[in-house]
């Protein structure tokens, strides 16, 4: 009886254990949102954001090899190998340039800790930027700091 008692319990245990680890792994939409259009914004803010008008995709899972190439081989982007990230891409709005160009910005951010990945504008060529080196809020800092101590 005592043996059953046990394995019940141990199973209980997991089975919480497990349901508290996911739960810690997903991001809910909203929160997705907010995160995306702060960095949208913060290296763009003239781009008009339109928190309804976005599309998520994801969850994936991060394939170094896939981003950088098989040559990548900086500890920094190899430890990213196997996280779950989503995808948050803000629709544009100018009917001329959605064939072209569907989306005004793609931000990718973790689904484990929340934090930005990396950003992309589609619309600038491209231009984009990744927080593998330095976060998105030390970029942010140095950003607002620039920002201030430039002449008016």
């Amino acid at each position: 009886m005592k043996n059953i008692l046990l394995i019940i319990l141990a199973s209980v245990s997991i089975l919480v254990l497990r349901g508290q680890s996911q739960q810690s792994a997903t991001v809910g939409k909203e929160k997705l949102v907010d995160i995306a259009a702060d960095v949208s914004l913060t290296f763009h803010p003239e781009y008009h954001i339109n928190k309804d008008s976005v599309e998520i995709q994801g969850p994936f899972v991060f394939d170094v090899e896939e981003f950088y190439g098989a040559h990548e081989d900086n500890p920094e982007i190899l430890s990213c190998e196997g996280r779950i990230y989503y995808i948050v891409n803000f629709l544009d709005s100018n009917p001329t340039m959605k064939e072209d160009y569907p989306y005004m910005s793609n931000v990718y951010v973790w689904g484990d800790t929340a934090e930005p990945a990396m950003v992309f504008y589609p619309l600038t060529g491209g231009y984009g930027r990744n927080f593998h080196f330095v976060t998105f809020e030390e970029q942010k800092k140095e950003l607002q700091e620039k920002k201030r101590s430039c002449p008016k």
